[in-house]
């Protein structure tokens, strides 16, 4: 019974179809890597939390899609991004977001916004992540549905499946390597907001001064 039990668990961190599986699934896969690359749509620091202590010290490499087509990709994922700390569990938890901005500052944690090939002369477009990528070293990766967001890691019905075979992990490295070079750095953008975050400033004043800094479309 033991035995059964043990092998179900460790079937469940390699694939998994239903809610509150994925957090469990993305810790175990990270747990013993230096570097982790994570492809997603959405990022909310709730979805950092969840993995702080997995992500303490690892080099992070954060690639975010959005939908085409949205005309302030930079301002929403701010927005998002603060709505996520003045709506949830983060309110009265500043020491997490202090631990989020010192890996930014000190490069541990670069978060890039994936951008098309694609472009017009008045709207960029942005790839949209359907798959979600968090990806150990170059030795598994797991490839799921869920987002780097506590809806997703934890509250959410997703599913995932775990690779490890060479050829495959080689792939969706050399994949999320080309897209990450190729996309768009918004880590001063979030160092920024954080900043103001920090000095006890709404989450609502820090977005609309954070839209300043936002490159609008000519």
């Amino acid at each position: 019974m033991t035995h059964t039990g043990k092998s179900s668990q460790q079937d469940e961190l390699r694939r998994f179809f239903g809610p509150g599986k994925a957090l469990q699934a993305v810790r175990a896969s990270l747990a013993d890597c230096r570097v982790v690359r994570i492809a997603t749509a959405f990022f909310e620091p709730s979805g950092w939390g969840l993995l702080d202590d997995i992500l303490e010290g690892k080099q992070v490499r954060l690639l975010i899609g959005r939908e085409e087509g949205v005309r302030d990709k930079i301002g929403d994922l701010l927005n998002e991004f603060l709505a996520d700390v003045e709506n949830g569990q983060l309110r009265d938890k500043p020491e997490l977001l202090r631990k989020v901005m010192k890996a930014l500052r000190m490069g541990k944690l670069s978060i890039r916004l994936s951008e098309n090939k694609i472009q017009t002369a008045l709207d960029p477009r942005y790839l949209y992540h359907h798959a979600k990528l968090y990806i150990a070293d170059e030795r598994q990766v797991l490839v799921t549905s869920a987002n780097f967001t506590r809806h997703g890691l934890l509250q959410s019905r997703e599913a995932g499946f775990l690779v490890s075979d060479p050829p495959d992990v080689d792939y969706f490295v050399m994949q999320f390597d080309l897209y990450f070079d190729k996309a768009e750095s918004v880590t001063e953008y979030f160092i920024e907001a954080l900043e103001h975050l920090l000095e006890l400033r709404s989450p609502r004043e820090v977005y609309a001064r954070s839209l300043h800094f936002v490159p609008q479309p000519s």
